[in-house]
């Protein structure tokens, strides 16, 4: 029995394709799935082929041999199992937004926004990952600081330090009796514990001034930087827009000093902005609707939908019976010539 492996963005509609793919074929193969948010599946393609392809979506594997993509395991399906993947490409997209949602509803992590304006482009995203469970107290500081404590808040605030090919960072605060380093505990709290490591890129930490001395101030890494460990507080790390991280780090600057402005636009807790999204994506229950019986609008969108459905699934079933036809020409062809 076959052994088929898939990897890829858990919130690309692909990656779901390809689960259903294999879900379908669970009595012929062993299959493996693993959804990865943006970070992971960046590593895992570095350690893989020691380079990033950021339009790649999903990778698959057969019998630890890689066989491509979505397409390649599609064809697969037909070709050696006779099995076509019917489902919309929308139930895929949805899908991979409530996984999504659902990975990042970690009870043991929390999640900032960050929109980050870089000179006069236009503004990039960054989401960062913080391990609540094992450094809590530092974890709270920054999400404090990074959705407003009191007149403390890293919206407004700039990138002052490009280390190249060490770190980035910022973390001052604009307030009214003008920028501030202070913590949301005082000016100053203790390193809490040097339990999260800086094994990769992205590693978020507290800056300090010296020991037990942290503040506002935080560094991202550029890449692993072991010789922090058992020195200095890291508590997450940057799981969407490490593009973004490694732009402003090749900035020109003088003294460290970035000459474009880098500004933190807008600091926010993540998941409060996915939910509305998760909540309209979400399939009403009769009680929410107020009644168990379908209006006849609501019944006409039914039947229209899923004659919709139905003939995207029709449109397929040709195109890969036409496809199939063709190959089959190819080959009788070939085989003609090579008499």
């Amino acid at each position: 029995m076959s052994y088929i492996e898939l990897y890829g963005l858990i919130r690309c509609g692909s990656f779901h394709q390809g689960r259903s793919i294999l879900k379908g074929l669970s009595n012929e193969i062993r299959s493996y799935t693993e959804g990865m948010l943006e970070a992971d599946w960046e590593l895992f393609q570095q350690k893989k082929y020691n380079k990033v392809d950021p339009d790649l979506e999903v990778l698959c594997y057969l019998d630890n041999i890689l066989i491509g993509g979505i397409i390649e395991l599609s064809q697969l399906a037909i070709e050696k199992y006779k099995y076509i993947e019917n489902t919309s490409q929308s139930v895929f997209t949805s899908e991979a937004e409530s996984s999504y949602i659902q990975k990042i509803s970690n009870p043991s992590k929390k999640y900032v926004l960050w929109h980050i304006k870089i000179g006069e482009s236009p503004e990039k995203k960054i989401v960062i990952e913080l391990d609540v469970q094992n450094c809590p107290r530092t974890c709270e500081n920054f999400w404090q600081l990074s959705n407003g404590f009191k007149d403390l808040n890293y919206s407004g605030s700039i990138i002052h330090r490009i280390i190249q090919d060490g770190y980035i960072e910022g973390g001052f605060i604009n307030t009214a009796s003008g920028k501030s380093h202070s913590s949301i505990y005082g000016e100053f709290f203790a390193d809490e514990n040097y339990s999260y490591l800086h094994d990769k890129p992205g590693v978020i930490g507290m800056s300090k001034f010296g020991r037990n001395e942290n503040g506002s101030l935080f560094y991202i890494a550029l890449r692993p930087l072991l010789h922090l460990n058992g020195r200095m507080v890291a508590f997450g790390r940057v799981v969407e827009g490490m593009d973004v991280i490694k732009t402003i780090s090749t900035l020109p600057h003088a003294n460290q000093r970035p000459i474009t402005n880098v500004v933190i636009t807008k600091s926010q807790d993540y998941l409060s902005i996915l939910m509305p999204t998760a909540h309209e994506s979400r399939p009403k229950s009769h009680k929410d609707q107020g009644s168990s019986k379908l209006e006849n609008a609501d019944l006409e969108t039914l039947i229209a939908r899923r004659e919709a459905i139905v003939k995207e699934i029709e449109s397929t079933r040709q195109e890969l019976e036409q496809q199939k036809i063709l190959r089959n020409m190819i080959s009788e062809l070939i085989a003609e010539m090579t008499a």
